[in-house]
């Protein structure tokens, strides 16, 4: 911008603005000289250039104005160099700034007067004062035209350098290659990576050939060639590193909540409590977290990561979520989410929620971002998705960067949740402390980690200020989860999925099978109830692969019963399994293999068995459980995960929460579980078989006693 005082360069010589008279522009050149131009005529030009603070008029003469430095440095980066051009100046001009507008007290002097001296003799004068040759002098002018400031400093930073020196290109890029080579392989040391580069030399170009440098050269210029790749850190870091994408980072832009939502499964850094031998087991945590308020809208610690779980992920997004009376008040829906009440929007029961919904937000998903892992990959997955009308967007393989966000967010639970848990064994072996100090302190039980979650989740979590979570109205106003949701619901309004009696079943696995007269054989065991009995020895009307079949519905964590859909009454009714004396005691998989693979091991004369063999199998398997009779700890620890399923597949499916209420009133009743959970040790929990003794007794008792469950009951819970 030309102003008052502005310099400028116009034909090869260096002008001040001295004023604007009339609508020209008036310059004054360095030698006082003064010209009149007209204003239109030099903007139209383009034969001038405006100039910065640190630009020298000297410099910019005819020869030299085109090779005015572009990379100036600040002159206060380097004393030396700001003396040594105000001699030069002194030297040219007569004045140490250049200008003689900008002169000093006693300048020009007279032995550096322009009017009176040639430039030779000010350029000895000023080589004489300064104690160098003249020839110094003149190469330091001629290098400062060139070359701006910079080369007045240490010539060993105005001379361009490689980031590599004078190594061979070559030697570097073997480095390249062995450090490429080393992203899936275990750590070494830098002596190993320098035998690697021999060899790569070696083969490439001959014995010998290409020098390699001593050792500290050598183990420099690796770890100049190592930057950014994480070659000495762990190997997980490494590998994550090689996956980062060359471009820059793709962004998701989220409009309002649900529009993306990241789910994803990791280790808990913490070890829970084996509710049969009170031993320590590893657990999984399975979160879902919207993409733009940061919320986490749903969660389930499991020990093994199934299909079904990821399905019923789905199920925890869009259902409210309990609210536990030890809760903090402000920690309620009703009193977190002003103007959304919870008895408009959400229909809550009371045997589902009795104390009501906390402040953890509801929201249904629109799109869903998933790893390729083989439960978010799976048949039941993508039905569950495709049933809510829900968009899977796979990221893409190993590349975190696609759900970084989920990423940290399992460094965030870790650094402000598990690491204060008593049982926290650290993100890896290095970072454990003593079996005294880890596995000794285990004692919580899965449940009490899911309620000291959920009360973290609502009272913390949701309400921290996040600096990732602004508005672009106030972009130094850092939001918490809570705030941003609120904001997303008052601008894109609530969608709540309405309770459907068959939902929970249809986000369940299927298989397909014919109904026979004895019932329906599912994984060599056979099932059969009253809802059968119009469909015996009929085909169905389904087109497809499975044309003629029936579809039902199962839990892996309890195969006592399937779930059949019935045409007449529209809803999903259980068939329990025959060939048993307690048909409705619930029992998974895992167990029904260990059962399979027991028969296996007597060699293939037992292979050709019964249905029913198989089903009385299992039941002594199963009284064996009931009764604590278990000789290894393999079979403990099927004990302890049949026990935990059972638990969590009673407690998602929608008709069974009133007898959850009886369990846990049973479990706080139990003298063998006296005691506060936060602090209680196990030694004084009773003994091993007391809780699942306590467990399946309420369970038999509550849930199963009826069989198949009344239609009429189930017609109550629409209201």
């Amino acid at each position: 911008m030309l102003s008052v005082n502005s310099q400028i360069v116009y034909d090869g010589a260096f002008y001040r603005v001295v004023g604007f008279p009339s609508g020209n522009i008036q310059l004054e050149s360095v030698h006082g000289d003064v010209i009149l131009l007209s204003l239109s005529h030099l903007l139209s030009s383009g034969n001038y250039r405006v100039l910065q603070s640190h630009d020298d008029p000297d410099d910019l003469t005819a020869d030299g104005a085109d090779q005015a430095t572009d990379d100036v440095v600040d002159l206060s980066m380097n004393a030396a160099a700001q003396l040594r051009l105000e001699h030069i100046r002194e030297a040219v001009t007569g004045f140490k700034s250049g200008n003689p507008a900008l002169a000093l007290q006693g300048e020009p002097q007279e032995i550096y007067d322009p009017a009176c001296t040639q430039l030779t003799a000010r350029m000895n004068a000023k080589a004489n004062e300064l104690g160098v040759g003249n020839r110094t002098l003149y190469q330091q002018r001629a290098d400062y035209q060139r070359l701006g400031i910079r080369a007045l400093m240490d010539g060993r930073k105005g001379r361009p350098t490689r980031a590599i020196g004078r190594a061979d290109q070559r030697l570097i890029d073997a480095i390249d290659q062995v450090i490429k080579d080393q992203t899936n392989k275990t750590n070494v040391t830098h002596a190993k990576l320098r035998r690697d580069v021999k060899k790569v030399l070696a083969a490439r170009y001959g014995d010998g050939d290409v020098h390699i440098p001593s050792i500290p050269t050598f183990d420099k210029l690796m770890n100049e060639r190592a930057v950014g790749k994480e070659l000495f850190n762990s190997a997980k870091t490494r590998r994550g590193a090689a996956s980062r994408p060359v471009t820059a980072f793709s962004r998701i832009e989220s409009q309002r909540p649900g529009q993306y939502v990241i789910y994803d499964v990791t280790d808990l850094d913490a070890f829970g409590m084996d509710p049969i031998s009170l031993e320590w087991i590893p657990l999984k945590l399975a979160l879902g977290v919207d993409h733009l308020t940061r919320s986490i809208v749903a969660r389930r610690f499991v020990h093994r990561d199934k299909q079904v779980d990821a399905a019923l992920l789905l199920y925890d997004t869009i259902r409210p979520k309990r609210f536990h009376p030890h809760m903090p008040e402000d920690s309620r829906w009703g009193n977190r989410y002003i103007g959304i009440p919870e008895h408009i929007v959400i229909n809550l029961s009371e045997t589902e929620m009795p104390d009501g919904a906390a402040a953890i937000p509801v929201l249904k998903p629109t799109n869903v971002i998933v790893d390729r892992g083989k439960i978010f990959m799976s048949m039941a997955f993508e039905d569950a998705c495709h049933r809510l009308g829900i968009n899977v967007l796979p990221a893409r393989p190993r590349t975190g960067t696609d759900k970084s966000y989920q990423e940290r967010l399992h460094g965030s639970i870790g650094s402000l949740f598990v690491q204060y848990l008593d049982g926290y064994k650290g993100p890896n072996v290095w970072s454990r402390g003593t079996q005294g100090e880890v596995e000794e302190k285990a004692f919580y039980f899965i449940d009490e980690l899911e309620v000291h979650f959920d009360d973290w989740c609502a009272s913390f979590w949701q309400n921290r200020p996040h600096e990732g979570l602004k508005l672009g109205i106030t972009p130094k106003l850092q939001l918490s989860p809570n705030q941003l949701y609120e904001e997303g619901l008052a601008r894109a309004g609530f969608l709540y999925v309405p309770r459907d009696p068959n939902l929970y079943y249809e986000l369940l696995p299927s298989a397909w099978v014919t109904v026979k007269p004895a019932g329906v054989s599912f994984s060599n065991l056979l099932y059969d109830g009253p809802v059968l009995t119009p469909y015996r020895n009929r085909t169905s009307d389904y087109p497809g692969m499975y044309e003629g079949k029936w579809p039902v519905r199962y839990d892996p964590r309890d195969l006592s019963q399937l779930f059949f859909f019935d045409l007449e009454v529209k809803r999903w009714l259980p068939i329990v399994r025959v060939h048993s004396k307690q048909p409705n005691r619930p029992f998974n998989d895992v167990t029904l293999g260990f059962v399979k693979s027991q028969i296996l091991v007597r060699g293939p004369d037992h292979l050709r068995v019964s249905k029913e063999e198989i089903s009385a199998r299992l039941d002594a398997v199963l009284d064996r459980m009931d009764a604590a009779i278990l000789d290894t700890r393999n079979e403990r620890r099927l004990a302890a995960r049949r026990l935990e399923e059972a638990r969590q597949a009673m407690r998602d499916r929608p008709s069974h929460a009133s007898s959850m209420e009886s369990l846990a009133s049973a479990a706080q009743a139990s003298p063998h579980l006296d005691g506060e959970l936060e602090t209680g040790s196990p030694k004084r929990r009773g003994q091993p078989q007391t809780p699942m003794q306590l467990y399946f007794e309420v369970l038999n008792t509550a849930q199963y006693e009826a069989g198949i469950p009344n239609i009429a009951n189930w017609e109550d819970d629409d209201d």
